[in-house]
């Protein structure tokens, strides 16, 4: 909880995972760190969980999961990935997993992209239990993030609960491709 890891070398990881209030990984300059599998914040039954990718460097891996699936029992739980890394390079889906367990026992997950690239190969997608939100937002931080879009469908958004998608951050840019 609320440790910072950084990353000084080139390195290969199976998967990258964040389970408490706070934590940070920060890839220094001209490193890059390649996760073969998911980085993934999860979600805690009973307190809010966050992290920050940050740094000059470059992560890369499969896909990128904000909060997981829980049955919360407490109320009003959040899972919050903020990304200002320089180059962040996901293969596959990024998914935000909302869950919920009654009233407003419940975990929202956030995407937060304030500075850099987000380069999303697969799509954006939520998954939201009834009265739960997802949030993308790149009206966060320095607000001067860029998030790369090559899926066909670039987004798969969740007919349930709420999904906000805030793509303007003061200097943010979306580049679409598919």
């Amino acid at each position: 909880n609320g440790h910072t890891l950084t990353v000084d070398a080139n390195y290969t990881c199976s998967a990258l995972s964040f389970s408490s209030a706070s934590g940070t990984i920060s890839v220094s300059n001209g490193i890059v760190l390649t996760v073969t599998n998911a980085v993934t914040l999860n979600s805690l039954v009973g307190a809010s969980t966050a992290c920050t990718v940050s740094g000059l460097g470059t992560l890369n891996c499969a896909s990128l999961n904000v909060g997981t699936a829980v049955t919360p029992t407490s109320n009003s739980l959040t899972a919050i990935m903020t990304s200002t890394l320089s180059f962040l390079n996901v293969t596959g889906n990024v998914t935000l997993t909302a869950t919920a367990n009654g009233g407003s026992k419940r975990v929202d997950p956030s995407l937060l992209i304030g500075t850099g690239t987000l380069d999303a190969n697969g799509s954006i997608t939520t998954v939201n239990a009834a009265g739960t939100t997802s949030t993308v937002s790149m009206n966060t931080g320095g607000g001067s993030g860029t998030l790369d879009l090559s899926a066909a469908g670039p987004f798969s958004l969740s007919g349930t609960g709420t999904n906000v998608i805030n793509l303007n951050g003061t200097g943010s840019t979306v580049n679409y491709s598919g």
